[in-house]
């Protein structure tokens, strides 16, 4: 008796030591099981993974189904009644992540930690660029002569142009300006700037529908250049993505495929993603401008969606902006700060409940990218603020990265 309970505790330990090594691949394996099987009683898969992969125990299996039933993975038919057999199934966010060549069983606790990415990891951080690029861009067009050129190459003419914006005042620059649009039925926009001086300069901004992997793939250079992508991750993610429905081809420019996200649904959760995203950066700032400087957390969240150059301009801002109020001043502004924060957050909250609610059959029928994308935009450490003032010794350190 005492020797079989010293072998059930060296197989445990042994399960223990290997558990933290092989994790991902038991868990590769109860995938490969449920693929092949379709549905696997609970015995009937463990069977399955000793067989295939190597012997576990019943405490390393357990973990690794518990885990992998609240990541999502997997599903269980179950009907409660005892003796009667549970039976486990992919779920359809499983299927979509091995169509698009992503699935991996890494902790999401660290989202916005991308350093050192396999190569799967990789190619999930080029479709998060696609749904976080996929906004316009305009690009400058300095003569009349260049903005004929340019839509000469998109297929349209001058007389093509459909007025959708009327003439109107703004400053530019600190001088006075006219600004009107026009469209094409092809969504292709153009913005007319003159200058409302003797000089009158003119200049034109032109945008087009969707976005050319090249495009992205600069973009993801300024966002997630710390990701390393490749141009042909970008491509490979594109193709891959329409292939499932999720972009679809809008146009040809330059010899190049231009796409937008095909589902309107989508294109509203990550709308409303992004409003959810304005709302906590909005209380970030109130924390870093009167209260205390970003802690580390805070500033990967910032640079993963800004860009370092970015989000260096709001540290640097926040810092200014909290270094120049005397000590009486400040001391009534935290006061102030702290309501609206607290304010801040109930509305942060109450957002998030609503997006789901709202959002509810989009984000089970795209697991992927849904999921994801409102991890990264609203991770639940940021959604309420540690509002301790950071050290004297941390305070220099973030004043000597701006002086």
């Amino acid at each position: 008796m005492i020797n079989i309970y010293i072998i059930e505790v060296c197989q445990s330990t042994l399960d223990c030591i290997l558990y933290m090594k092989t994790d991902e691949r038991i868990d590769t394996w109860i995938i490969r099981a449920l693929t092949e099987k379709a549905t696997l009683h609970y015995m009937g898969l463990l069977e399955y993974t000793r067989k295939s992969y190597r012997h576990i125990s019943l405490d390393t299996f357990n973990s690794h189904i518990k885990k992998m039933l609240l990541e999502g993975y997997i599903g269980k038919d179950d009907t409660g009644e005892r003796g009667k057999k549970v039976y486990y199934f992919l779920t359809e966010k499983t299927k979509q992540m091995e169509r698009l060549k992503i699935l991996n069983f890494k902790s999401k606790k660290e989202i916005a930690e991308l350093n050192n990415q396999s190569k799967e990891e990789r190619r999930v951080s080029a479709y998060i660029v696609i749904f976080f690029l996929a906004l316009r861009y305009y690009y400058l067009l300095k003569t009349e002569e260049e903005l004929k050129n340019f839509l000469s190459e998109a297929g349209v003419s001058l007389n093509d142009l459909i007025l959708y914006s009327k003439p109107k005042p703004l400053e530019r620059n600190g001088k006075p300006y006219e600004r009107t649009g026009w469209e094409t039925r092809s969504d292709i926009i153009i913005i007319k700037y003159e200058e409302l001086t003797p000089n009158k300069n003119i200049f034109y901004e032109y945008s087009l529908p969707g976005q050319s992997p090249k495009e992205v793939s600069l973009e993801s250079e300024r966002i997630l250049a710390h990701a390393n992508i490749t141009q042909a991750e970008i491509e490979d993610a594109f193709k891959i993505a329409q292939r499932e429905g999720i972009l679809k081809i809008v146009m040809r420019f330059r010899n190049e495929s231009r796409y937008e996200i095909a589902d309107k649904s989508l294109v509203d959760f990550i709308d409303d993603c992004w409003g959810l995203f304005r709302l906590i950066l909005k209380k970030l700032q109130i924390v870093w401008r009167t209260i205390r400087g970003t802690n580390d957390q805070e500033i990967k969240w910032l640079e993963l969606i800004k860009g370092r150059k970015g989000a260096d301009a709001i540290r640097m801002q926040a810092y200014h902006q909290r270094h120049s109020l005397n000590k009486s001043k400040r001391k009534q502004l935290v006061v102030s700060a702290k309501k609206e924060i607290m304010y801040l957050e109930e509305e942060i909250q109450d957002s998030i409940t609503n997006l789901v609610e709202l959002h509810t059959d989009t984000i089970n029928k795209y697991r992927f990218p849904a999921e994801r994308i409102l991890e990264i935009v609203a991770p639940k450490s940021l959604q309420k603020s540690d509002l301790r003032r950071i050290s004297p010794k941390h305070r220099m350190t973030v004043a000597n990265q701006y002086f």
